[in-house]
C-alpha cells in the first residue's frame, strides 16, 4: 500500500510480507488492512492513500507491535503467533516501511 502523508507530501510504500525461512512470500498488507483505505481518502490516478501524519505514525505503531509479537508466537488482533517449529525453521514476519 503507497500512503502519503498530507503534511508532508512524502510517500511511502508499507509492505507485509512472511519469510519462510528460504523466501519472502507476497506481500499481504492491503489484504490485512482493508479499513485503512476505507477510512482515508485515496490521491487521484494513483494507488495513494492519503493520510494525516498521526494516522501514519499509528498504524505503523499497531503493525509493528503486531508483527514482533507474532514473531514471537503470541496471537494478535491482526495476525496469528508464529509456531514454535515455524520460528525454528526460520519464518519470520516482516513489517516494511520505505520512503519512496
Amino acid at each position: 500500500m503507497r500512503i502519503t502523508i498530507k503534511e508532508t507530501g512524502k510517500t511511502y510504500d508499507v509492505k507485509l510480507i512472511l519469510w519462510d525461512g528460504t523466501q519472502y512470500g507476497p506481500d499481504c498488507f492491503d489484504d490485512l488492512e482493508p479499513n485503512f483505505p476505507r477510512e482515508h481518502e485515496t490521491l487521484e490516478g494513483d494507488y495513494a492513500v492519503l493520510s494525516n501524519q498521526a494516522d501514519f505514525d499509528n498504524l505503523v505503531e499497531w503493525w509493528t507491535a503486531e508483527t514482533d509479537a507474532a514473531n514471537r508466537g503470541e496471537d494478535g488482533d491482526g495476525l496469528c503467533g508464529l509456531t514454535e517449529s515455524e520460528r525454528e525453521n526460520g519464518y519470520e514476519w516482516a513489517f516494511l516501511v520505505e520512503e519512496i
